[in-house]
């Protein structure tokens, strides 16, 4: 089989289910002006350590138990890729491995949104913390499998190498505009309160213009 061809194979068992719990939704301007941040970083990994203001947010019973379902999310690594890189392997990789990953993780992040309460009556400061941690895992979601290795029969065939990095790229898109989408939730709500979640406000704010600052860089 041509190479090429069997490079498309490959992308084309990625096309399915990559897009799952994280296509839709759109990107639309935050109504604020930006700001340095002080205290958290919005440009680091997306981690819940990166947070501002944690330990008070953590007062909710709700936002406890948020905190807690999304630490442990964070704790569950995508696969360690194959050694071997082959066509095969990475097929074989991608099916045992990769799709019940990130199945398990889309689960995750619906079950995250219920222990915040976001369906149930959570406070606004409740979902303004449930929206930024949403963000983080549906952005540490698509640097995971950004990091998919192209196969071993394509170290020879640069052209056909970057195309295939640039369809593994596509796919991690979706998860990218569903982190922004909750990045803007979370800074638009944030600045509606005023003061009292500004730190919330510039944190979310800035990682939205981060990431998609990345997203279109990318385009």
């Amino acid at each position: 089989m041509h190479v090429e061809t069997r490079q498309l194979i490959l992308v084309g068992s990625l096309l399915g289910w990559m897009c799952i719990g994280a296509c839709g939704g759109s990107t639309t301007h935050i109504e604020s002006g930006r700001e340095t941040l002080r205290n958290g970083d919005p440009n680091g990994p997306p981690t819940i350590q990166s947070l501002p203001d944690v330990a008070r947010a953590s007062a909710s019973p709700r936002v406890q138990s948020g905190l807690t379902l999304a630490r442990q999310i964070l704790a569950t690594r995508f696969p360690e890729p194959p050694a071997d890189r082959s066509y095969r392997q990475l097929q074989s990789w991608i099916d045992e491995h990769v799709v019940p990953w990130v199945s398990a993780r889309r689960d995750s992040v619906d079950e995250t949104r219920s222990e915040f309460g976001l369906e149930h009556g959570a406070s606004e400061d409740e979902r303004i913390v449930a929206t930024a941690v949403i963000g983080l895992l549906q952005e540490d979601t698509a640097l995971s499998l950004a990091n998919i290795p192209a196969p071993a029969e394509l170290d020879t065939e640069p052209e056909i190498g970057q195309m295939f990095r640039e369809l593994v790229r596509t796919q991690t898109q979706p998860f990218q505009t569903a982190a922004l989408t909750e990045y803007r939730d979370c800074a638009n709500r944030a600045y509606g309160q005023g003061q009292e979640q500004r730190r919330w406000a510039l944190f979310c704010h800035g990682r939205f213009d981060h990431l998609e600052a990345k997203l279109h860089a990318s385009r």
